[in-house]
């Protein structure tokens, strides 16, 4: 973070919902402030919906909240386009651009990201600059991402805030975990996780995804900082997935496949659906018993009563008579939950397996999920005698974004594992017995080469220093080479051998002149390759050792490569 910011924001931006938070550096108390008057929510809260209202001309008329409201209000508006959870599209095997109306050409998922980020930023400027009296200059920003997100995935997250406005310079990215943790370990109610030894896990459990990252208290009693242990883990689940299985398997069997399908294609009634499936599936609480009962959409009641007398009566039979909502018993709910919760609780007891040995450690639950008290209950029952204890934070939905401004306040993480082995393909010495033949190259004096050889820099797992930098010496492998192109590549193989093996992927490519040396012997041809780990984000640097010429790049340029 630059010295010349006076205020350090945060932007969390969800699946589901999205909100920024601020504090001034020179509080001493490092007060958070947050916004939480939406226009259109249901209520005061922190986040705003992840939501677009688009116009035939893709550009917005309005979005969170009121973009949910304009929809259900012009229901019947062909040029209104609705697009919502178009985070999740950001992944390779993301959806291509969200959930919505499917009527238009389609935008990219990183161009919603912008147009949505671009709204909150507005709002997020206007409210700062207002109640503080600086300059947008002199705001240093902190945007939150999964930290299952790979550096592709992170750099389009970055594109996108550049795009809609955030400054690039004063832009840095920090792991949703990361920061929950921060929020809660700072609370008072978890003073003793703070205390030098301590190891927890927290499980992030949004609506998209589940990260899962585990750290040990570092320090001294009066200083104690945060080393990550063991490689995020975690997956594309989250309470999304329960929407989707609500509608798949309890919506389609109870109206039926042509009605289902209608309702799903009118964007007004499955937003209004969805709406009030959102609000029981919150409320379940299995020990209080009773069936949850989801109404249904104006539409769909009318096409029920008037048009379609054969599909309320088979509605009816399903439920005991009701036939103006859809009811869902307690086991049914269960079992819409346990189809996202145990995979998620077989990927945390897997993580913990991993864990370098020591002490047992707590287990903290955050994220918008983490409110279901369903889940709370699940991960208690299969962590008991695992764990020393299972804790909520005492805000889940919040801590994520409160967490995120300590982040940029204070620096509190000072290692992490890496998440993968990166290296640069280099052409190396053919070992007869253990290279591929096919790999082979003969040089004019006949010296024998492999060719795409991956010489590793870090290795996944290896810990890594927040700030730290990573180097290693190469020379070209003849006298006459006047330029250089760097390839960086990522893998979770720990011993890759060659760049082309499955799972190892092309993140950037670094071009260095040397014609400087050419002529020279080999070995005073060196050159120095440097990894830069920053708060979240790798950068790559190539040094010609003789001339002192210097190229730096970051994973932006993945970006370019990946629009080609």
């Amino acid at each position: 973070m630059a010295d010349s910011s006076r205020v350090v924001a945060a932007v969390d931006f969800g699946t589901h919902g999205t909100g920024f938070a601020w504090s001034l550096r020179n509080d001493p108390k490092h007060t958070v402030f947050y916004y939480d008057q939406w226009p259109g929510q249901p209520a005061a809260y922190p986040k705003n919906l992840s939501a677009l209202l688009l116009d035939a001309d893709g550009m917005v008329v309005a979005w969170g909240y009121e973009a949910r409201r304009r929809r259900l209000a012009d229901a019947t508006d062909e040029n209104l386009d609705y697009r919502a959870h178009f985070k999740i599209a950001l992944l390779p095997d993301g959806a291509a651009n969200g959930d919505g109306d499917r009527r238009k050409s389609e935008p990219s998922a990183i161009e919603l990201t912008a147009l949505c980020l671009r709204e909150v930023y507005r709002v997020a400027i206007k409210e700062i600059v207002t109640r503080t009296a600086i300059t947008p200059d002199e705001v240093e920003w902190l945007l939150t991402v999964p930290a299952i997100w790979g550096d592709r995935e992170r750099h389009l997250m970055r594109t996108a805030a550049e795009i809609a406005g955030f400054s690039g310079v004063r832009l840095s990215l920090v792991t949703e975990p990361e920061a929950a943790a921060l929020d809660c370990w700072q609370d008072p109610a978890f003073e003793d996780l703070a205390q030098p030894g301590r190891r927890f896990v927290v499980v992030d459990a949004g609506s998209g995804t589940v990260d899962i990252t585990s750290y040990e208290v570092v320090g001294t009693d009066d200083r104690p900082r945060l080393a990550g242990l063991g490689v995020p883990t975690g997956a594309a689940l989250g309470a999304g997935d329960l929407d989707r299985e609500f509608i798949r398997g309890i919506v389609r069997a109870r109206l039926g496949q042509a009605l289902a399908w209608e309702m799903a294609a009118d964007g007004a009634s499955r937003i209004a659906l969805l709406d009030d499936w959102e609000r029981a599936k919150r409320d379940f609480d299995p020990r209080r018993g009773g069936p949850l009962n989801v109404t249904l959409p104006p539409k769909v009641l009318r096409k029920l009563y008037v048009e379609d007398d054969r599909s309320r009566a088979a509605l009816a039979a399903a439920q005991g008579g009701v036939d103006d909502s859809i009811v869902l018993s307690p086991g049914e709910v269960r079992s819409l939950f346990d189809k996202t919760i145990t995979p998620m609780i077989a990927l945390v007891a897997e993580h913990i397996r991993a864990l370098p040995r020591g002490t047992p450690p707590s287990l903290l639950l955050v994220g918008g999920f983490a409110q279901s008290h369903y889940l709370q209950d699940r991960f208690r029952q299969a962590f008991s005698g695992i764990v020393t204890q299972v804790l909520t934070a005492p805000r889940p939905a919040h801590a994520v974004l409160f967490g995120a401004v300590r982040s940029g306040l204070e620096g509190v993480v000072v290692s992490r594992p890496s998440q993968f082995t990166y290296g640069i393909a280099v052409r190396r010495r053919f070992h007869e017995h253990s290279d591929q033949l096919r790999r082979m190259h003969i040089d004019e004096d006949g010296d024998l080469w492999c060719e795409d050889a991956f010489a590793v820099l870090v290795t996944m797992g290896q810990q890594v220093v927040v700030g730290h930098e990573i180097s290693q010496q190469f020379c070209p492998s003849d006298s006459d080479t006047a330029s250089l192109g760097i390839r960086l590549f990522q893998t979770k193989n720990p011993r890759p051998r060659y760049i082309d093996e499955p799972g190892s992927e092309h993140l950037l490519t670094i071009d260095i002149d040397i014609r400087g040396t050419v002529g020279e012997p080999i070995a005073k041809r060196k050159i120095t390759v440097t990894l830069v780990f920053g708060l979240v984000e790798l950068a790559m640097r190539v040094l010609d050792r003789n001339t002192g010429v210097e190229q730096r790049a970051s994973m932006n340029y993945l970006i370019e490569e990946a629009a080609e």
